[in-house]
Parts: structure tokens; sequence; C-alpha cells
């Protein structure tokens, strides 16, 4: 596992970014194995129920559902970093071409663009939406 030669990274570092995605992944996993087995095993899933009751059920399960999509969108992106670190492209902003930072990447080492485009890029969305109303 490698970083790209700009991203000014050092092998310790590149060694503690690649510890830490492989923790998150392995966190993030226990957590949706836990979700579905908990989902799996609700009570009410096989008792008549009151419509509050059902109510109850319905948003346990759409939460779930919702955190479960969010989850796997997170596992995807620590996959793309682990592929990035592999091919020796990891640390680099995928659009300006440049070093995205060792402090960046010790927060969000799935990181994909430097903080300054990542700003420009929510700042274009937030264009979008207001303009959407």
């Amino acid at each position: 596992m490698k970083a790209h030669p700009r991203a000014e990274l050092t092998e310790e570092q590149v060694a503690i970014l690649e510890a830490k995605l492989r923790q998150a992944r392995a966190e993030i996993g226990a957590r949706m194995n836990t979700r579905r087995r908990d989902l799996e095993e609700s009570p009410l899933r096989d008792e008549p129920a009151d419509p509050g009751d059902l109510a109850q059920q319905s948003l346990g399960q759409a939460v779930t559902v919702r955190l479960g999509e969010s989850e796997r969108q997170r596992v995807n992106e620590i996959d793309e970093a682990l592929g990035r670190l592999e091919g020796g492209t990891y640390g680099i902003c995928l659009a300006t071409d440049e070093p995205i930072g060792f402090d960046r990447l010790l927060v969000q080492p799935w990181a994909r663009f430097t903080a300054a485009h990542e700003a420009e890029l929510e700042a274009e969305r937030g264009m979008f939406a207001a303009n959407r109303i």
C-alpha cells in the first residue's frame, strides 16, 4: 500500500491511515450485522400488533434501512480509498490533483477531495438546492 508520490505522506502516515480505513470498515460491518440481526429478531415481527405498534415497527425498519444505505455508501468510499492506496493514487484530490493533506485524511481517511474543493462542491449543492425551491 502506498500513497501518490505528490501526496506528501510518509510511510508511517500511510500505515496509520490504512489502519483507520480498515478499522472503520470493520466497525461499520459490525453495526450493519447487528442491525440486520435485530431486525430479523424483532419481537413484533410475528405477533399481531395494534396500529401504534405497527407504526413504530415500520418507523424502526425505515430508519434501519436508511442507516444501512448510508453505511453501505461509506463502505464503498472506504473500499475506493483502499483501492487508491493499492494503486498508488491515494492522498491526491480527484478533482484538482492537489495533495489532500494528512490532517484531513486523519479525520476522514476516505476523503477524495481537498477541504477547499469539498467546500466548493457543498456550496454548489447549496446553490442548486436553493434554486429548486
